[in-house]
């Protein structure tokens, strides 16, 4: 995410320490993709999937994150 976030999910992705680029890896998508998703307005909104994953990252040591990497990396 280079620029400054706008939304609530990319503003707590990015305080989560989540990259844009990382965020799309995670979700299985693209970075076109998961930012579209992230600015999704109405009932639609953020995927239950993406803000699955914020609310995750937020709760994991910098351990964990990096054995959950490791793990997708090997997959």
């Amino acid at each position: 995410m280079s620029r400054v976030p706008t939304t609530e999910w990319g503003r707590r992705a990015r305080a989560a320490g989540l990259s844009q680029d990382q965020l799309a890896y995670l979700a299985g998508m693209t970075k076109n993709g998961l930012s579209r998703a992230l600015r999704t307005p109405g009932a639609a909104g953020v995927p239950r999937g993406i803000i699955t994953i914020i609310v995750a990252w937020e709760q994991l040591t910098a351990e964990q994150r990096a054995e959950v990497i490791h793990v997708l990396d090997d997959h």
